[in-house]
């Protein structure tokens, strides 16, 4: 990747993360998928009960198998063989856990999430709940404002995902979600300087 790419993608974060601050969303910037890897788990105290959002993102960090060891307890959701039953069971606890990791559908450079869900179970756990939520994101997913947010999340995450579940994006379009201000120290949003996710 070439120098301007990757002054680009720092300034564009900077200003996401500035916005994102005078909301009380803490904001960080990593390079690439290792550095976020290390900046999730630095964020993750030994012992926590951890929820997760569905998200391309957070498969592409590849940490579920961190999640799993003896230093954690992961509601697992994504568990092999789980039955319909224990995978909703594992999205109900995620909405009292310690920690709750999950992507976002856009970032505005105005301080916002703007989210699109199927169930609700992830913007809910983003809303309310979980002690601490961490949201990565690949850089792709920074956006001017709401309205952008809203576009993007309708006309590139809901039509990619909807493929991915063999569904139409009307399906998965049930929640729009926009967090703005948060309480103070709840919320982490790392912005990862590579496309990652829908």
């Amino acid at each position: 990747m070439n120098d301007f790419r990757l002054w680009y993608y720092e300034f564009m974060a900077s200003n996401a993360i500035k916005s994102l601050e005078k909301n009380n969303i803490k904001g960080y910037y990593v390079k690439d998928i290792d550095s976020a890897r290390k900046k999730v788990l630095d964020l993750i105290p030994e012992g926590s009960t951890i929820g997760l959002g569905g998200s391309m993102t957070l498969n592409e960090l590849d940490l579920i198998g961190e999640f799993r060891s003896s230093k954690y307890k992961l509601y697992d959701r994504y568990r092999e063989g789980a039955s319909s039953q224990e995978i909703e069971e594992a999205k109900r606890n995620s909405l009292l856990a310690d920690v709750f990791v999950t992507g976002t559908n856009a970032i505005t450079l105005d301080g916002h999430l703007v989210n699109l869900d199927g169930n609700g179970n992830r913007v809910a756990a983003m809303i309310y709940g979980p002690k601490k939520v961490i949201v990565v994101a690949g850089i792709n997913k920074v956006v001017k404002d709401v309205e952008e947010g809203i576009k993007r999340c309708r006309e590139v995450a809901a039509v990619m995902n909807a493929r991915r579940f063999n569904c139409s994006p009307e399906d998965i379009s049930n929640c729009t979600v926009i967090i703005g201000k948060q309480p103070e120290n709840r919320m982490h949003v790392i912005i990862i300087g590579d496309v990652l996710g829908f």
